[in-house]
């Protein structure tokens, strides 16, 4: 069972007690259990082909509706700033911090080649 955050001490009991609370509980308990979101990878893999495309363009292209890559590099820095929020707050849940230099140990530890 997730425990109410101090906003809740403040709202009426009907508020947060509510049949669709108990499905949002579930289903954030749910999110922070998974390891890895697979959804993720094909909108990586959509922002990538984004760029690549962008790049092997020609002058003329009929599918200049297409050049976007910048879009496609957009995109990838918002699912990156997603999964590092996910994995901070997942920290700070478990340790009650954010440490920053044990996150970048992490990822460096996780890096190919560098282990």
């Amino acid at each position: 069972m997730l425990q109410r955050s101090s906003i809740h001490a403040f709202l009426p009991s009907t508020v947060h007690d509510r049949p669709t609370d108990k499905i949002a509980q579930t289903t954030y308990a749910a999110f922070r259990s998974r390891a890895a979101f697979g959804s993720l990878d094909g909108l990586r893999a959509v922002s990538i082909l984004a760029v690549v495309w962008q790049h092997a363009g020609r002058p003329g292209n009929a599918w200049q509706v297409l050049n976007a890559g910048f879009l496609g590099v957009d995109l990838f820095f918002v699912i990156s700033g997603f999964l590092i929020v996910t994995l901070l707050l997942r920290e700070r849940s478990l340790t009650g911090e954010i440490s920053l230099q044990k996150f970048y140990v992490r990822r460096l530890a996780a890096a190919p080649g560098l282990s």
